[in-house]
């Protein structure tokens, strides 16, 4: 199960939460609203830039090809984006935890980020040693549907 949640009384800093089966990663986001290309005026990041956030990976998740990988950021940071790196699998699909220093929070936005197909470039490094297994892409998108709607509670 993979869930996302957020600090409602962040301030950008170790503020979204991504949960995947037991291990939690704690993240940046205060360059999630330029991610999303969002005015945030006050820098606190709510459940509404989560949602987009989610909306957004849910809308690559439909378009995912069999055996190609696809990376979902979450982790916005000065000096590398984190996210899942994703790859549907006969068997299921394989998540891993994985980090990019040639990209950054500030750099990158989600309109340029959906036209990338060759991840080879961003040179990802593992940021976990486990990988997750989950035995359908639907499993994958109803937890990422259960946690926007957990947002609002």
């Amino acid at each position: 199960m993979v869930r996302l949640f957020v600090d409602k009384l962040g301030t950008g800093d170790k503020d979204l939460f991504l949960r995947i089966e037991d291990e939690l990663f704690i993240a940046d986001s205060y360059y999630l609203p330029d991610f999303l290309e969002i005015e945030n005026v006050n820098n606190i990041t709510t459940s509404l830039e989560c949602s987009h956030l989610i909306d957004f990976w849910i809308t690559l998740l439909d378009k995912i090809e069999l055996n190609k990988p696809l990376f979902l950021p979450f982790d916005f940071s000065d000096q590398y984006v984190r996210g899942i790196l994703v790859t549907h699998l006969k068997k299921g699909v394989k998540l891993k935890i994985v980090y990019s220093e040639k990209i950054q929070g500030y750099s990158v936005v989600k309109s340029l980020f959906e036209g990338i197909n060759n991840l080879k470039a961003f040179d990802f490094k593992e940021d976990s040693q486990n990988d997750c297994l989950v035995n359908k892409l639907s499993v994958l998108t109803d937890s990422l549907k259960m946690s926007k709607a957990n947002l609002y509670i």
